[in-house]
């Protein structure tokens, strides 16, 4: 992938790969700034779960998008 980016995130036994192509920053930035208002909202531990499912589930839509 030229000019793309790999976020790798790990919450307790999830790891997660993610690739994005450029354009997708900004919806990266996005994301992750709803993300920490969102954490600040709940208590930690609830967060990390529910944080931890939401990026499980972006990855297996991108996986369902990816071409084999």
């Amino acid at each position: 992938m030229e000019g793309g980016m790999t976020l790798v995130t790990h919450s307790r036994s999830l790891l997660t790969e993610i690739r994005l192509e450029p354009a997708q920053f900004s919806e990266l930035i996005a994301f992750v700034s709803s993300v920490v208002e969102f954490r600040e909202r709940m208590d930690t531990a609830r967060a990390d779960d529910v944080c931890a499912a939401i990026l499980n589930r972006s990855a297996l839509a991108a996986d369902r998008q990816s071409p084999a």
